[in-house]
């Protein structure tokens, strides 16, 4: 394989935009005339929006007329429901069953190809209906200024919000006054009833968990919260979405799936909990390919290679 992808059909959107116009930029930043050749091959041209059914498309010919060492496709509706209708609703199953479905029709695809099929998913979700908004907390509190048009003019500290987590990030790392008066602001908050935080995490805490200890703190909400980074409002709002990630991972509604099927697999059966971040080493070494050291320790799912 060369440097980058031979065929690529990028995930581009226009936050908003429906115009199908977009559709001329996507020909513009996807491999030249792929997006037209999909169209000739499945005797009808890709629409805008692109769908679901129109990404399965692609892989499926590319797969076809390519036949490349490696495919990847990102099947993402499931999220966008889950996003809009909740976890668990009949219209997020139906797109579970969808998904299913199209993987299905890729399977069907290699089935003679003797090649290696994984199907892996990042997160999970649960269901939220309300909002969290700490940075007005911070804001309230003299760390964050605002101008008259609404945006900050300086900070001292802001929360990056990540759905079901928001890390409290500093101006000055070495600032411990207005790490001392951010912790103090949301402690007393935690002990509010319905105050919508489930724990806050220190930062050895937080990489303990798999997260880097950058932040000085990270406040992890309680189910049917999550954070935004908005500095308007009220600290909880109406939530717009029904469902959410992001939150810490030893919650047992974040997991998600791994499966994996193909030649050369050591083990086989349940895998139990696995760290997300042993899979591509794991892929890598089967393609006979090296993320680097910094990637971590993959997957001890395959068979040793061969001793020549």
């Amino acid at each position: 394989m060369g440097n980058g992808a031979d065929w690529l059909l990028p995930e581009f959107w226009r936050p908003g935009s429906g115009h199908e116009v977009d559709l001329k930029l996507l020909k513009a930043v996807s491999t030249p005339h792929l997006v037209d050749d999909v169209g000739h091959w499945r005797g009808r041209p890709l629409a805008w929006p692109v769908t679901e059914q129109d990404r399965m498309d692609a892989a499926l010919f590319v797969l076809a007329v390519h036949r490349p060492d490696l495919l990847l496709l990102h099947l993402f509706d499931l999220d966008g429901v889950q996003h809009e209708r909740g976890p668990m609703t009949p219209e997020a199953l139906r797109a579970v069953e969808e998904a299913d479905a199209n993987l299905g029709r890729l399977l069907a695809a290699l089935e003679k190809s003797g090649a290696l099929f994984v199907v892996v998913s990042d997160h999970g979700f649960l269901p939220v209906s309300r909002q969290l908004r700490p940075n007005v907390l911070l804001r309230s509190a003299g760390l964050i200024t605002v101008g008259a048009d609404g945006k900050p003019t300086d900070w001292r500290a802001s929360f990056h919000a990540n759905g079901g987590t928001a890390t409290l990030r500093l101006k000055d790392p070495d600032d411990a006054e207005a790490r001392s008066r951010a912790l103090s602001l949301f402690e007393a908050k935690l002990h509010e009833p319905a105050s919508g935080l489930q724990r806050i995490l220190s930062a050895s805490e937080a990489a303990s968990l798999g997260g880097v200890e950058e932040g000085a703190f990270v406040l992890d909400a309680a189910t049917g919260f999550y954070f935004s980074g908005s500095l308007e409002g009220e600290w909880s709002n109406p939530s717009p979405s029904r469902g959410y990630h992001g939150y810490a991972p030893d919650r047992p509604e974040m997991t998600s799936s791994f499966l994996v099927l193909g030649p050369g697999l050591a083990r086989r059966g349940d895998l139990g909990v696995i760290r997300m971040t042993e899979i591509a080493p794991a892929i890598a070494g089967y393609l006979g390919l090296s993320l680097g050291p910094e990637t971590g320790s993959p997957l001890p799912i395959f068979e040793p290679p061969a001793k020549p």
